[in-house]
């Protein structure tokens, strides 16, 4: 065992010195056999420099344990598979967190599957699905949690799936997400609050190819990470295209259930303003389905302070120069967008461009009049129709059995993204990937 934990630690320090081509393959590291009031850490990574860097992980389970990397290095993560992390039953778990120190850093999660990460108060394994009583859904808590600066274009997130967690996952740094599955709350996609990179217009991320079928947890005591969320953009994102993605709910009713949402930080007060404060300006929501089933789906243009924020004086920066076309809107509110300011918002007008949105009251006339073929999929369906026996309400345990397989060389295609994916798409009428 490395002096700081963990099964595989690298350090910055007299530990280890800095690495470069590292490779660790097909390993399976399991945390289960451990109290809930123990942390146990699966991949540490702290202190790396730019000097530091192709570090691979390839083939791995990470089981019932965290992962923290911290660092500026260059990370790549591929085919691994990510579960059941659980913590000590008080401080925050995530199945990956990353707390990226420079702009140099560099993640990349590719083919990567994470599921039924951030139960903090009981190993997910020992309890009955759903989670019920002291189990509870939390926003802090997640399958992916990717915080502070990196490269955001040259970071990606791409070909994975992420599966109930216990809140929706985070890109707070911003990245490229694309062709990627996620079940369950909502994503945010933020551009490392206004603090850019190598110009001031350089992209902050991009949002492609995806498709997001919203899980509403039991239990739940907050509603910022789920349900609530379809994809949050915030935080200073800047030229962020979000294109091509469908958003759904299947056949589960969430009436506060946003597809898109515009919020202008996700950071309180901090000391430099100038860095960290900046508005959301030139992003692209284009040829997206944005559907809620029979609920309201609102594109929300958001303009807030949080409490916490309110001596922050210089908080100015409204949503600027977006542009929102040629996307399909399934809602009962018939409303393209709302601007929701708090009360103690500054009053600055947005210039936000909507144009040839196509809106409809519901799933069924959107079909009728676009020759959807199958827009009522979900994961039960898709599971049933790769000939697997689905007794839950939703197919995730079903799934979680046959993913989990998935190492030591068997990557079967069925379980992947793309699989999940096309199967969406070819039932809205879009080309599969």
């Amino acid at each position: 065992i490395h002096p700081l934990g963990g099964f595989i630690t690298i350090s910055a320090s007299s530990y280890d010195p800095l690495v470069n081509n590292v490779a660790y393959l097909s390993l399976h590291l399991d945390g289960h056999d451990r109290s809930v009031g123990t942390s146990f850490a699966g991949i540490t990574l702290l202190g790396q420099t730019p000097e530091s860097s192709d570090m691979l992980f390839e083939d791995i389970w990470t089981d019932g344990i965290s992962s923290n990397i911290q660092n500026e290095a260059g990370v790549t993560l591929r085919r691994v598979l990510i579960t059941d992390a659980f913590g000590n039953g008080t401080s925050h778990v995530q199945g990956l967190f990353y707390g990226g120190t420079g702009h140099q850093g560099r993640l990349k999660i590719e083919e990567t599957i994470l599921m039924r990460n951030g139960f903090r108060n009981q190993d997910p394994q020992t309890f009955t699905w759903p989670p019920t009583g002291t189990n509870l859904w939390d926003i802090y808590d997640r399958n992916l949690y990717i915080s502070g600066k990196n490269d955001p274009m040259g970071s990606e997130f791409v070909d994975s799936v992420s599966m109930i967690g216990a809140s929706g996952d985070q890109f707070r740094g911003g990245r490229r997400v694309e062709r990627s599955f996620f079940f369950q709350g909502g994503i945010a996609l933020g551009g490392y609050n206004g603090e850019y990179f190598a110009t001031p217009d350089m992209p902050t991320g991009t949002f492609l190819d995806n498709v997001v079928q919203t899980f509403i947890g039991t239990g739940t005591d907050d509603n910022r990470g789920h349900p609530g969320w379809g994809l949050v953009i915030g935080g200073g994102a800047t030229n962020v295209e979000v294109a091509r993605n469908i958003f759904t709910n299947g056949d589960i009713t969430n009436n506060t259930w946003r597809s898109i949402a515009l919020s202008p930080s996700i950071t309180d007060c901090v000391a430099d303003v100038t860095n960290l404060r900046a508005p959301n300006k030139g992003n692209m929501v284009h040829d997206n389905i944005l559907d809620a089933g029979i609920a309201p789906a609102v594109t929300d243009l958001y303009e807030g302070v949080p409490a916490a924020a309110q001596s922050c004086m210089q908080w100015k920066f409204p949503s600027t120069g977006n542009t929102f076309s040629y996307n399909t809107m399934i809602n009962s509110n018939l409303k393209e967008w709302q601007y929701l300011p708090e009360a103690i918002a500054l009053a600055t007008p947005n210039d936000s461009v909507f144009r040839g949105n196509s809106l409809y009251t519901t799933r069924a006339a959107a079909a009728a009049a676009l020759g959807w073929p199958a827009p009522n999929r979900t994961l039960k369906t898709y599971m049933i129709s790769q000939g697997i026996p689905v007794s839950s309400v939703d197919g995730f345990p079903e799934y979680f059995a046959q993913a989990s397989k998935m190492r030591r060389g068997n990557w079967d295609p069925r379980w992947t993204s793309k699989s999940l994916i096309n199967y969406f798409r070819t039932g809205f009428s879009m080309n599969p990937l």
